[in-house]
């Protein structure tokens, strides 16, 4: 018989614990999610991303492909020599907006490399991260957002021997170009 009263009264405070286990879980839970909360920060300049469709974007003919899913636009080149040529206004900022999935299980150190050049000036190169996820590429800052800018962004190389055969992880997927919020794509005289 007291091994019965024992065991009755072990499984009650057991319940009592685990609902006092459980309200302490859930209480430390809920602050972790507050302070995990980001700060609101003033005067943040939020960038705009243009689509990469937008009629002032000028890109490299027979070289991109369209990738379309639902409303989002992407564009992919798999081979270097690819190009986008646009004019900018209104910003001091330019990015390029990467899509980095298309690089996923592609090594480091033979990612593929951009460079690009604005208001026909030095070329610049970079080799992209192996990052697996859309990022924006900062390319340039400090430019006068009260006059137009062109811009000329090229694929310039890739290891194509990764992978060629099964899956090749070496190409180029655009989701567009990131400015500041008051920036917008203006025609540029494009020459050859």
């Amino acid at each position: 018989m007291t091994f019965m009263k024992n065991l009755m009264q072990l499984r009650k405070t057991l319940a009592d614990f685990s609902l006092a286990a459980l309200a302490l879980l859930l209480l430390s839970s809920l602050t972790l999610t507050l302070r995990a909360q980001p700060e609101l920060q003033a005067n943040v300049k939020v960038p705009k991303l243009i689509a990469c469709d937008d009629p002032n974007l000028f890109l490299a003919p027979y070289v991109w492909k369209r990738l379309q899913t639902n409303s989002t636009v992407h564009f992919e080149a798999t081979m270097p020599g690819a190009y986008i040529k646009t004019g900018v206004q209104g910003t001091e900022t330019i990015g390029i907006v990467i899509d980095g999935t298309a690089n996923n299980g592609h090594p480091a150190s033979s990612m593929p490399t951009v460079e690009f050049s604005v208001d026909e000036g030095d070329f610049k190169t970079i080799q992209l991260s192996p990052i697996g996820e859309v990022y924006t590429l900062a390319l340039v800052k400090g430019l006068n957002a009260k006059v137009p800018h062109r811009l000329d962004f090229y694929f310039r190389a890739a290891n194509l021997v990764q992978k060629r055969w099964r899956s090749s992880t070496a190409h180029l997927r655009i989701a567009g170009l990131a400015l500041d919020e008051n920036g917008s794509l203006v025609r540029c005289n494009i020459d050859f």
